[in-house]
């Protein structure tokens, strides 16, 4: 994360407590947002989740009013999350925190009732804004999501084939992980794919660990099944 700077505390952000939950997969992750959390003291942290599931019990107990929430979790994609969580309780302001930062992610969390959408590029100016939007019953988008917005998009346009929300996955899909996707169906081995690229085998694994995560593949078998399915190649 970039380095730390004191928080400002702007007359316009009401200093009311608020319960805080943190839902990622990764605890590294947690911990670093964690540490930015306590500079402000209106935040009062009630718990962590790794997972949507997880974070969905939580929530019934801990009662947050506001839940930092990875798009991309096991037991619950964003969406899904999202959609249970504020139909439940729809009082409930949620921060989404992603890698991805293309037009469609934005719009389709936003329209389903985020309050905000946040990269993982986080800092404290970045949270102080957000704050100051969301704590005043505002959305609000980082600065990197707006700039960047259609750099992941790969997709010429919606698919009629498709639903909305394959179609929303699918525009997550990088250049690159398609480019490996393509010669995963070909038969390349991980070595001769990094090979082609001009990339490390280690990268390789990455991209296809988010490709397996991402389309919902348990095995290589039915990444490539997918593959078709979605009309990638």
């Amino acid at each position: 994360m970039p380095r730390m700077k004191s928080p400002q505390t702007s007359s316009k952000v009401s200093q009311s407590p608020m319960k805080v939950l943190i839902a990622d997969d990764h605890s590294i992750f947690r911990h670093g947002l964690k540490t930015l959390l306590t500079k402000y003291s209106f935040v009062h942290f009630k718990g962590e989740a790794s997972n949507g599931s997880e974070l969905q019990k939580m929530v019934d107990s801990a009662q947050p009013d506001l839940i930092f929430m990875d798009l991309h979790m096991p037991g619950g994609h964003g969406i899904e999350t999202t959609e249970a969580i504020l139909k439940k309780y729809p009082r409930i302001k949620i921060v989404i925190l992603s890698f991805y930062d293309d037009a469609l992610t934005v719009k389709k969390m936003m329209t389903l009732g985020a309050s905000a959408y946040l990269t993982k590029n986080i800092s404290l100016e970045i949270l102080d804004a957000m704050f100051e939007q969301v704590r005043n019953n505002h959305t609000y988008v980082s600065p990197d999501a707006i700039t960047n917005m259609a750099q992941h998009k790969i997709l010429p346009g919606p698919s009629p084939t498709l639903t909305e929300q394959d179609q929303w996955l699918l525009e997550e899909i990088t250049l690159r992980e398609k480019q490996v996707l393509k010669l995963i169906v070909k038969g390349f081995s991980q070595k001769e794919i990094a090979g082609e690229l001009s990339l490390s085998p280690k990268t390789i694994e990455t991209h296809k660990e988010k490709l397996m995560k991402r389309l919902g593949a348990k095995n290589q078998a039915e990444l490539i099944s997918m593959a078709y399915k979605y009309k990638l190649l």
